[in-house]
């Protein structure tokens, strides 16, 4: 074999180690990335063959062309190209593999990089390996294909037209709306009710429906929820892709004979195409496009070290568009009206008055991850949730904290949506006569040290995780009814089938939420795909014990509290202010004050910068914000500058109005507490550039407190 093709196979077999291997490892753990993208069997070939191919291609080109200008040009590029493929794929090993900082990490790739280059160029036997490596392209190739999930993906077809509809005659309208990452512990109050004062409209509906208190998820991973809600069926294996091939007995085949479909279903492909046509599917090559940008999203971060402060898309917590908000300008009107808020808002819109019975179903992946929307709706831009680094909550109660006032926030933005909704559904005559659910397919995990979906061997991984909302009204209720009744999300389709009169001629494993017949006697859940590595890109070799296998309760006679109770003992939480009903913090009685009425100091041992990547005017120091636009720096973040003591308090001010307190907190849980965070709401700014000011307060023991103001320097 000549050279040049001896070099051009080895940069194909390389590329295959370092960039196609790892990122089929993490598409193949979750073939949902396709599901999600609705990308078709040609479309998941043509990704796959890029992946292998495309990098070694532009590389021989690259290579050819400059062999035309120079050789000894080529040489030194041939080499630099090993070089850089041995570089990322050490990389990709180090930063799995080995328990340091980024610093380090690379060091010690740099020096394994060139011992493996040097090694290459000077001894035979290694390019020998490499050339018998050859044979793996074609292996991973076939390996990738053959995954449980990507096999139904690929080699099935989905059709209505094979299963047949159910006949039924029903004229009721149904709604049903499914949001994402929501546990019942953030709707209650003390007294175990809905928290009327920050959720109103949940409030409003639990009195005009059942409320199923005892409600839960039988999974904690939605591709794996969704289908069991909308089947009816437990989940009982890992490999089950959330599309019509492998549920093919669904809500919407169910009632796709008698009712008009107005569906919202961003992430699994259970109805059929011939019920639910897309309204603008996007065309093949925007699909493969963004497809393409968010796999090399995700492979930037399996590659670089993240506290090395590299400016990549964090994919913590998110779907896809992972470019959005590295890209996106400030002043991005689209950037709010694309988004879930935004996307809830068109749906809505697109309800009509109907001409036959229909079916209104909406999975909305809210109050899901990224926490990024104040109660009405305006988007502020605040990267990964505060206190959540490398897919786990960090050992700090402050950043956590955060975190949760994050949470709080993006619920009640989902309250908000939830009561546009419903004045929808009244204003074209729907709400009274229709079977109305709304539910969530999981809940979220805060727990210390943990992923946010929890461990199944965690106390708290039933309250977390498990309890989900669950509010069912019956057609022409006023009146609501809390139930304790033993329901589970596969207790759905059988609750609509049974109110609709649907006779099912298949096996379920849910039953009615109004059966008569003896609740059961137990809880299960399945507890699918390892919390620990499923979306998690640090660690996808370990495997857990409790990875798909069911996970049996036994009933309990209350709401377990445990987390209920950390929420209210928050600070600030059970004595809402009436400035703002979701703050956190101390002192929530002088919000909106004017610094002036506090003894002021000024400080030049402390200073403070801003660390926001969007809403900084040119100055480096004033905040922007537009009255009439959708979005906000609401979300202020920065640093703290000099010799700090353990727990001190800090207050923020807008425009010379104080507008929360606060402890520093160590933004990866480890180092010495020097990060802010304060979360404000849009009423404390003006249009146009706010003035921002740091205070540390003194004599903070007491009712009176001093202010010591903090000079600014310019965020770079």
């Amino acid at each position: 074999m000549s050279e040049k093709r001896q070099w051009g196979l080895h940069v194909l077999v390389l590329s295959s180690l370092a960039i196609a291997s790892p990122l089929f490892e993490v598409v193949g753990r979750g073939p949902e990335f396709f599901v999600n993208r609705r990308a078709d069997p040609v479309e998941i070939f043509f990704v796959s063959a890029i992946l292998i191919f495309a990098i070694p291609a532009i590389l021989t080109f690259i290579r050819l062309l400059l062999s035309l200008l120079s050789q000894k040009v080529a040489v030194s590029y041939e080499r630099f190209a090993i070089a850089a493929l041995f570089f990322l794929y050490f990389m990709g090993i180090g930063l799995k593999a080995l328990d340091l900082n980024g610093l380090q990490v690379v060091t010690l790739v740099l020096l394994a990089t060139g011992i493996a280059t040097y090694a290459y160029h000077r001894f035979y036997l290694p390019r020998v390996f490499i050339t018998m490596l050859a044979i793996m392209v074609p292996i991973l190739l076939i390996s990738f294909f053959v995954k449980p999930g990507l096999r139904s993906l690929v080699f099935h077809s989905h059709s209505a037209e094979k299963l047949g509809l159910v006949s039924n005659k029903s004229r009721m309208p149904v709604v049903l709306v499914v949001f994402d990452e929501f546990p019942l512990s953030v709707l209650l109050d003390r007294d175990q009710k809905i928290d009327q004062l920050r959720f109103p409209n949940f409030a409003n509906l639990a009195a005009e429906s059942y409320w199923f208190k005892n409600a839960t998820a039988v999974n904690q991973f939605t591709p794996i929820a969704m289908p069991a809600l909308l089947t009816g069926l437990l989940p009982k294996n890992i490999h089950l892709t959330p599309t019509l091939n492998d549920c093919p007995r669904n809500i919407f085949t169910m009632l796709g004979a008698s009712h008009n479909m107005v569906v919202s279903e961003p992430f699994t492909q259970l109805c059929p195409d011939e019920l639910c046509r897309p309204s603008a599917k996007t065309s093949r090559a925007q699909r493969l496009k963004l497809m393409l940008l968010d796999l090399s999203a995700v492979y930037l971060n399996l590659v670089l070290p993240k506290d090395l402060g590299w400016d990549i898309p964090d994919v913590t917590g998110k779907w896809g568009d992972f470019w959005n908000d590295v890209n996106l300008p400030w002043q991005a009107p689209k950037f709010s009206q694309d988004s879930r808020y935004g996307d809830f808002l068109k749906y809505i819109r697109s309800i009509k008055e109907p001409e036959k019975p229909t079916l209104y179903f909406s999975h909305q992946i809210l109050p899901h991850m990224p926490f990024q929307f104040m109660p009405s709706g305006r988007m502020y831009f605040s990267g990964r949730p505060i206190g959540y680094e490398n897919n786990r909550w960090v050992n700090d109660p402050k950043s956590i904290e955060r975190g949760y006032h994050q949470f709080l926030l993006q619920v009640a933005a989902t309250d908000n949506l939830l009561g546009k909704l419903i004045n929808k559904l009244k204003s074209i005559g729907v709400y009274d006569e229709a079977l109305v659910i709304i539910t969530a397919d999981h809940g979220l995990s805060f727990q210390p040290e943990t992923y946010r979906r929890g461990d199944p061997d965690n106390l708290n991984f039933y309250e977390d995780m498990l309890s989900i909302p669950m509010f069912v009204k019956k057609p022409g209720q006023k009146k609501g009814v809390e139930e304790w009744r033993n329901v589970e999300t596969i207790d759905v389709l059988p609750t609509i089938a049974d109110v609709l009169q649907i006779p099912l001629d298949w096996k379920i494993d849910g039953t009615s939420m109004f059966s008569t017949s003896d609740p059961r006697k137990q809880k299960k859940a399945f507890a699918g795909r390892n919390p620990k590595t499923f979306n998690n890109t640090t660690n996808p070799d370990e495997v857990s014990e409790n990875e798909g296998q069911e996970l049996v309760y036994a009933l309990l006679d209350s709401l377990p509290v445990k987390t209920l109770n950390w929420k209210l003992a928050l600070p600030g939480y059970s004595n809402p202010s009436g400035i703002d009903p979701y703050y956190i913090g101390e002192r929530s009685n002088l919000l909106s004050k004017s610094i002036s009425e506090f003894s002021l100091q000024r400080t030049q041992d402390l200073s403070f910068k801003l660390t926001m990547k969007k809403g900084v005017a040119k100055d480096g120091k004033s905040l922007i914000f537009d009255q009439k636009g959708q979005d906000c720096p609401c979300g202020i973040r920065g640093k703290v500058k000099g010799k700090l003591s353990p727990g001190q308090e800090f207050a923020v001010s807008i425009n010379g109005k104080i507008w929360g307190f606060n402890r520093l907190f160590s933004t990866n849980g480890k180092g010495n507490p020097d990060s802010f965070a304060f979360f404000v709401p849009e009423n404390a700014f003006k249009s146009e550039l706010n003035a921002i000011g740091l205070y540390l307060v003194s004599n903070n023991k007491g009712p009176e407190i001093s202010l010591i103001a903090l000079p600014q320097e310019p965020q770079e």
